[in-house]
């Protein structure tokens, strides 16, 4: 006779307050070896915030969660791998970063092998040994701050698994990656949750549900509104709920003046970007190998290629956030690099979402001011906006579904809502080159369509130049004229154009 599955974790009428807000309402669950859970829902719904109470990571303002199944308490026999930990560990490596520009000194800070370790507790060798597992072993000695959004979403993985915990909690787990590391990953987590282990994703996206799935957790507006077998489970529709009613398709919000938009650059019939040559290396670590490129005014480029092939140095090229970029053969906006332009010349014709600048936000900052945020190029508000720009900016609070939530602190959104504001602090300029760098990452299916949608009203729309980043074909534009892959070597990544 089969024994019963041991209990690991029990939630009794567990609630969390995050600031103002209570946003997850009380719950009780309690999940066994074996079980493989998804928890999902609408951008918001307090997913996240759940598991991290399951996995110990957060405490509860109402009810109490005990781990009758983990002798080592969650402190050991739990592991979580989430976006929100990455942003913690990037804050410690900015707040720790001792790099000094004027004496030449790049400071690595913690390396993906301290990472790994830190969590494993053990020898080198089995750091290794983890590594080669998952791919990580060429890149064992780079800096966190240097890796690409697949690089760390890996490096965290392993690091969480490291120790073998009773509970593992992924949370949307194949964001950033290429399509070749979500199907590792998949064959990995089919291996995770046998045993005396359970397993817990957080996904937003219908597309990423595994088949080894037993039980749903469905969470809407901070409340459980389904919990039990995932077989039983209607997977409803709740798109209803999830976005708001305006049509995604319909022409953008106004953005800034003309005169606003356009100063600080060169003709619309200057290049936007034009590259020849272009290599950059850290260290003896090549990233890219002689990338001859150029973007005209009213092109709409793809950039794609696998996890640490270049596409985020690249962009940082553009973006003037990367100092290799000077002694290269680069014009932005028909400016060549370093004949006296500013970085803030470069970036007010810019508008940029991507992972980077999530994680660099600070999360007290409140949405209104990050949106407003965007017309100064600034990373928290330091001006006075005029009228017209509040009335701008609430209009693309709205578009993103977002009403009401104009002095809400980004600390209490959920890392989707956070992306969509980020969306909407991109655009409230009407930027001259729009680069949306993974704009999905984080979203449910519901606002990720809505999101594509807008990207490719932008797109074909003449004032704004788009460089769009996806690893995922069902997430390209219409309205993509131009793609430029990287593709890795020996001596770095080398652009194909098609």
């Amino acid at each position: 006779m089969d024994r019963p599955a041991q209990a690991l974790v029990s939630a009794e009428g567990v609630a969390c307050r995050v600031l103002y807000r209570e946003v997850v309402r009380p719950f009780s669950l309690t999940i066994k070896a074996g079980e493989v859970w998804v928890v999902t829902g609408p951008n918001g719904s307090g997913k996240s915030i759940a598991c991290e109470l399951l996995a110990g990571a957060r405490i509860a303002s109402r009810g109490a969660v005990s781990w009758p199944g983990m002798p080592g308490g969650p402190e050991r026999d739990a592991a979580i791998v989430s976006f929100e930990r990455q942003e913690r560990i990037m804050e410690r490596e900015r707040r720790e970063d001792l790099s000094s520009i004027m004496h030449g000194l790049l400071d690595p800070g913690h390396r993906v092998r301290d990472l790994i370790r830190e969590r494993l507790g053990r020898s080198a060798a089995d750091a290794d040994r983890l590594a080669h597992r998952f791919g990580l072993s060429h890149i064992m000695d780079r800096g966190l701050r240097f890796l690409s959004t697949g690089e760390f979403r890996k490096t965290l993985l392993a690091a969480a698994v490291a120790s073998a915990p009773r509970l593992l909690v992924l949370d949307e787990p194949y964001d950033g990656l290429d399509a070749a590391s979500r199907a590792e990953l998949a064959a990995t987590i089919e291996t995770l949750h046998a045993g005396e282990h359970a397993l817990v994703m957080v996904l937003n996206r219908r597309r990423d549900f595994p088949a080894a799935a037993t039980h749903v957790l469905e969470l809407c507006d901070g409340a459980v509104v389904y919990q039990g077998r995932f077989d039983a489970w209607s997977g409803r529709d709740t798109a209803e709920r999830r976005v708001p009613s305006a049509d995604p398709s319909a022409a953008p919000p106004p953005g800034a003046p003309a005169d606003a938009r356009r100063t600080g650059g060169a003709s619309r019939a200057t290049p936007v970007v034009r590259m020849r040559g272009v290599t950059v290396a850290y260290g003896a670590d090549p990233v890219l190998r002689d990338i001859d490129w150029e973007v005209d005014e009213r092109d709409r480029w793809m950039l794609h290629g696998p996890n640490g092939s270049g596409k985020s140095t690249l962009l940082s090229l553009i973006t003037g956030d990367n100092p290799k970029a000077y002694g290269q053969r680069i014009e932005i906006f028909g400016r060549e690099k370093g004949t006296g332009e500013s970085v803030w010349e470069i970036k007010r014709q810019i508008g940029m979402v991507s992972g980077d600048l999530q994680f660099r936000y600070p999360l007290r900052e409140r949405v209104e001011e990050t949106v407003l945020s965007g017309f100064y190029d600034s990373i928290g508000l330091f001006e006075r906006p005029s009228g017209h720009q509040h009335e701008i900016a609430r209009s693309w609070i709205e578009r993103i579904g977002l009403a009401g939530e104009e002095k809400t602190r980004l600390r209490a959104l959920s890392f989707g809502q956070r992306r969509m504001v980020l969306v909407a602090r991109a655009m409230v300029k009407r930027p001259r080159l729009l680069i949306a760098d993974e704009p999905c990452q984080g979203l449910d299916d519901a606002h990720a369509e809505q999101v594509l949608t807008l990207l490719d009203t932008i797109g074909n729309e003449p004032d704004t130049c788009l460089l769009y980043v996806t690893h995922n074909a069902d997430e390209a534009l219409p309205c993509l004229t131009h793609s430029l892959e990287l593709v890795p070597g020996s001596g770095g990544s080398r652009g194909v154009v098609t």
